[in-house]
């Protein structure tokens, strides 16, 4: 059994230490609790095996009990939660800079990934089990990608499929679709969108440029990104992969969990929505009506 513990630093005042964490601030005069301390930062990861923790406070002499009550209390030191849903993150993009894209998420991703050569591969490599799903479509050409959105859905209903995409100034990516489920899915806020826009023009030169890509079945036009928008952007797509994939001291809910992220590239401001079904979604259909000539 592995235990998991928060990020902490340790201050050392003339009488005292201070224990800070996300979980607060402890203080303690005991030297040999600052020992278990000094041997859990040790650790490349925070967490560690329960059968060492339990010899490290034996070794210290300290009441496994109380110690592990306040290590708890301290930097939330707790068994780590059961096995992760998904068996693996599968990444399809066609990023820029390939390179650039790969290191970045190699130096990032502790759970198991592997990055998939083109979207259509995806397919079928998702079939069977429960993948965690990113594509991330700088070029973003709707009728292609919903034709492989929910090719994905019906050969892999228990996996969780977001598409990372600009949006304007803004880099989105959409809650996960879990098939089984029957959540939203990327297509519900897009639809929408492209409803409204044809009912009523917009304000919103993205949404009048895609509506226009649409109707023309081409590819919508990618911006040159700085360093920093790019950075800011698979900032984003980490992020999101994290949440799902990483055993720490965050709380899920469904508002987190199964909700869409932006990043506004000019000024880094996150925010975090919840889509609604559209009711004349692709989602909502039966597998024999999708994909009607």
């Amino acid at each position: 059994m592995q235990l998991i513990f928060s990020e902490f630093d340790i201050v050392s005042l003339p009488n005292e230490s201070l224990i800070i964490s996300i979980n607060g601030a402890s203080k303690t005069e005991s030297k040999k609790l600052l020992n278990v301390l000094q041997e859990l930062k040790k650790q490349k990861l925070p967490s560690i095996p329960k059968a060492l923790f339990d010899k490290i406070v034996s070794a210290q002499k300290l009441p496994l009990k109380e110690t592990y009550r306040f290590l708890n209390f301290a930097i939330g030191l707790k068994n780590q939660p059961s096995e992760i849903y998904f068996k693996k993150v599968l990444i399809a993009h066609d990023w820029g800079n390939r390179e650039e894209f790969e290191a970045i998420i190699d130096q990032e991703i502790k759970f198991d990934y592997e990055i998939v050569s083109d979207f259509e591969s995806l397919i079928d490599r998702a079939q069977g089990n429960a993948f965690l799903i990113k594509i991330i479509c700088m070029q973003y050409n709707y009728s292609k990608l919903k034709n492989l959105y929910f090719c994905l859905a019906d050969s892999s209903p228990s996996s969780a499929i977001s598409i990372g995409y600009l949006n304007g100034g803004t880099f989105r990516i959409s809650q996960p679709y879990i098939p089984n489920i029957g959540n939203p899915c990327h297509f519900c806020l897009v639809e929408r969108q492209l409803n409204y826009e044809r009912i009523n023009e917009s304000r919103n030169s993205w949404s009048a440029l895609l509506n226009f890509c649409v109707d023309q079945n081409i590819t919508t036009p990618s911006p040159n990104l700085s360093l920093l928008q790019r950075n800011l952007a698979l900032g984003t797509v980490i992020k999101k992969i994290k949440l799902h994939t990483e055993h720490n001291q965050d709380f899920r809910y469904q508002d987190n969990s199964l909700a869409s992220m932006s990043i506004d590239l000019n000024s880094g401001l996150i925010t975090e929505e919840l889509t609604t079904h559209w009711h004349s979604c692709t989602c909502l259909r039966s597998k024999y009506e999708k994909y009607s000539t």
